[in-house]
């Protein structure tokens, strides 16, 4: 039984906080997981995937200082017990608040 984790920004949204230039960004991180196997492996599997993302995010709720905070916001699960393989994927999105400024949105404010 195999499986994958695959994490990446899938959107982001800003608001301006002050007229000097002080915006929030919410981010949308999305994280993919897959698990190969026959059914009730591949989910027992995608459950540990999860896990892992969800107590990696706990573990370093500001993403190494860059964040101010970050919400759970909901995972979608799709399992196909087609071919060879069944397959089941959980697409997990999290919200993450960053502080930036205006003139230079690269940089943490």
């Amino acid at each position: 039984m195999t499986g994958a984790i695959d994490i990446a920004i899938s959107g982001e949204q800003s608001q301006d906080l002050t007229i000097k230039g002080a915006q929030q960004r919410i981010v949308r991180v999305r994280a993919l997981v897959a698990a190969r196997g026959d059914s009730e492996q591949s989910q027992d599997r995608l459950d540990e995937l999860c896990t892992i993302v969800e107590t990696t995010i706990a573990g370093d709720p500001s993403f190494g200082g860059l964040a101010r905070q970050y919400e759970y916001r909901a995972t979608e699960f799709v399992f196909s017990g087609n071919g060879d393989q069944p397959m089941s994927v959980a697409a997990m999105s999290f919200d993450v608040t960053v502080l930036t400024r205006r003139e230079n949105p690269q940089a943490v404010a």
